[in-house]
């Protein structure tokens, strides 16, 4: 499949692409990613004829991550100077940054055997063309890349399609979540609505606000009585 780039695009660049992360997702997720899940630098390309080198990739990782600093605002209230982009970026840096793209990569087809495809990448690429709210960055970030489609795909495209993908293939996988799954329902089914949950298994904690005069917050706290897990936090009108 031969990528292209469609710069009518440009011409509608206002819609956000927001990502919501859970620390939980991250943390399992990093733990497959470093196992003997997906091992190797190497990806499957999806485009035929062509493959990158662990070296080319941290090379594009570079010019992306230069793109991303260049355009970082630097706060006034900060008296020191911006500093360079060589010294906020090490190769160290760089290289963990490309090994985890690939790995969450190969992890898709290897486990969840949901590898990347083409179409998938090409359409990405459209999208970010489209709904990005930073035209001038991202046309900056594919000049970087030589307006190459071949290494936009791979070395912008696909760490992104990556992480959102392994994301939500952990976040839905019952052979993580199944158990849990299963003793929540039947807790539910046991204690039924939520003046229950202190009985359930599992750790309960509850905080309790309350807005009240500054002359009333004793008087309010002496009314509420919740266990050793509560807490209550008074909201003043002063």
């Amino acid at each position: 499949m031969a990528g292209r780039i469609n710069h009518n695009y440009w011409r509608d660049p206002y819609c956000q692409n927001k990502k919501r992360l859970l620390i939980s997702i991250v943390c399992i997720i990093g733990l497959i990613v470093q196992t003997g899940i997906a091992k190797g630098n190497n990806i499957r390309s999806a485009y035929n004829g062509r493959q990158l080198t662990f070296l080319e990739r941290a090379s594009c990782q570079k010019a992306i991550e230069r793109v991303y600093w260049q355009n970082r605002i630097w706060p006034k209230e900060n008296p020191q100077a911006k500093p360079s982009f060589e010294q906020m970026m090490s190769d160290e840096s760089l290289r963990a940054k490309v090994e985890d793209s690939v790995r969450k990569s190969n992890a898709l087809e290897l486990y969840w055997t949901q590898p990347l495809t083409g179409k998938q990448l090409q359409a990405e690429m459209e999208r970010m063309a489209k709904n990005t709210k930073q035209p001038k960055v991202l046309k900056q970030l594919w000049n970087a890349l030589n307006n190459d489609p071949y290494l936009i795909a791979e070395c912008l495209v696909r760490p992104v399609l990556a992480d959102r993908f392994i994301r939500n293939w952990f976040a839905f996988d019952e052979r993580f979540h199944g158990e849990t799954k299963r003793k929540a329902e039947a807790n539910m089914q046991h204690y039924g609505g939520m003046y229950s949950l202190e009985s359930i298994s599992g750790t309960y904690s509850e905080i309790v606000w309350i807005k009240t005069d500054s002359g009333a917050k004793a008087q309010q706290e002496e009314k509420i009585k919740r266990s050793d897990a509560g807490k209550i936090i008074g909201l003043s009108n002063d």
